[in-house]
């Protein structure tokens, strides 16, 4: 029997499943399209649910550049359904075709793309939150926008600000019952220091996370890609110590915050919760007092704030005047924040100790940025550009959006081989019709634990 969702989408074949939901190939069943229908089971009487907030911020974000369109939702029976346009693999499927890891052309191919979706993405005052490749995808081979990375999943995505009056959120920082540190949200693979420490996220996260996903290509795996622990707030502790150690001096303070609210070192982190709340509440208050709407109005093309070599120029990138915040003993003056930027970024880190400088910098500008801070996006894919133009990647290349220069496309992508538990049309285990059917590892294994806690 044909299963069919809004009236016109027959339900096919499974394409991906997790403790998230599970992903199914639909087809129109008069124009013949084939789409992505997302299924959750719907709990009765909740007021709302992971996939019908997904749905707001599809809607919210749908027609820009990298952002598949929605053409349903709703709940049918038992689930909550969206449907979605049909995209192709994901950058963690590709680059475990290309033996797990990415040239340094398509790295910065795909930087300048990724840099740009969450440019887009903040820009309509979301966070993505959840930035790791198996949520950036292809478009579908052999079409016109094979070439595009699209970004999908905004499942965990949160407004970080009022999109009438631009007012930022509030600064705060969860913590446990007995004052313990409380891990954020997203995947811990990529997660941010200060999602690793309860800190709300902002837009330096979703920077930071990116930083850690371009690593991840040009080195082939991080540091910290295998630790596992008993349970998953065990893990991310692993993780978040591996993290720690891993990024040496810049994954102390935030070297350049004017305010204490995220300028807290390791020792800040386990204080007392009474000092916690204090300092949240002064944040809270000073954030408030400050006009938003000229951090966000558009600059005019200008030379990038980030110089290539790592050496910031003189002047801020984005940031408010020094004038516009209450007078206090935490505001420094302009040659002040540059000096300490430069230490930023001169700042060692044995995880990007042998890859180009333009990496280091970019991993160190975002653990700089405050909380409210507008990232240097043009920047950021100015540097990168200078850095392909050194290796070789022309303008012509970005013109097209690397369109047959990616290694997928360049004939360096291998069949993934079989073994015991994945046969010929099948992929870890799920039945497929010669499709590869992708599996959350990270929402099973929270999906488990939760069942485990249950009982």
């Amino acid at each position: 029997m044909d299963v069919t969702f809004g009236g016109k989408y027959r339900l096919e074949e499974e394409i991906a499943n997790g403790g998230c939901g599970a992903v199914f190939l639909g087809v129109h069943t008069v124009a013949g399209k084939e789409v992505a229908i997302k299924l959750e089971p719907a709990v009765p009487h909740a007021l709302t649910s992971p996939l019908k907030q997904e749905s707001k911020v599809y809607k919210s974000l749908m027609g820009g550049p990298g952002v598949p369109w929605i053409m349903y939702s709703g709940k049918q029976g038992d689930y909550n359904v969206l449907v979605i346009d049909l995209l192709g693999p994901s950058l963690e499927d590709l680059f475990k075709r290309c033996n797990r890891h990415f040239s340094l052309k398509t790295v910065l191919l795909l930087a300048d793309q990724l840099i740009s979706r969450l440019e887009f993405i903040h820009s309509r005052s979301f966070v993505h939150r959840d930035v790791k490749p198996a949520n950036f995808v292809m478009g579908l081979p052999h079409t016109a926008t094979s070439h595009l990375v699209n970004v999908i999943d905004f499942g965990l995505a949160r407004r970080y600000r009022d999109p009438l009056t631009s007012e930022h959120v509030a600064w705060r920082r969860d913590r446990g019952e007995g004052g313990e540190r409380r891990h954020g949200v997203g995947t811990s693979l990529f997660a941010s220091l200060n999602a690793h420490r309860g800190i709300e996220c902002s837009r330096r996260d979703d920077l930071e996370s990116l930083a850690y996903m371009l690593i991840y290509f040009v080195r082939g795996t991080l540091p910290w890609r295998k630790i596992r622990a008993d349970t998953v707030a065990g893990t991310w502790d692993a993780i978040y110590e591996a993290k720690v150690h891993a990024l040496g001096a810049l994954s102390a303070t935030n070297p350049l915050c004017l305010d204490d609210s995220d300028g807290e070192t390791e020792s800040d982190s386990e204080a007392s919760s009474d000092v916690d709340q204090a300092t949240t509440h002064t944040t809270a208050a000073a954030e408030h007092s400050v006009p938003l709407s000229h951090r966000y109005t558009p600059r005019k093309p200008r030379a990038s704030s980030i110089h290539p070599t790592g050496t910031p120029h003189a002047h801020r990138c984005l940031r408010t005047p020094s004038s516009a915040y209450p007078s206090s003993s935490n505001t420094y003056s302009p040659s002040t924040r540059t000096t300490r930027r430069a230490q930023a970024v001169s700042a060692p880190c044995p995880l990007t100790a042998a890859l180009p400088r333009e990496f280091h910098t970019l991993l160190a500008y975002a653990r700089s940025l405050r909380f409210s801070d507008l990232p240097d996006y043009a920047g950021l894919r100015d540097m990168f550009r200078t850095l392909g133009a050194r290796a070789g990647v022309t303008d012509a290349v970005y013109a097209r959006e690397g369109r047959g220069d990616m290694d997928w496309e360049c004939g360096r992508a291998r069949c993934l081989p079989s073994n015991g538990n994945n046969t010929p049309g099948s992929y870890n285990g799920v039945q497929t019709r010669g499709r590869s059917a992708r599996v959350c590892e990270a929402c099973n294994a929270a999906a488990v634990s939760a069942g485990k806690q249950e009982q």
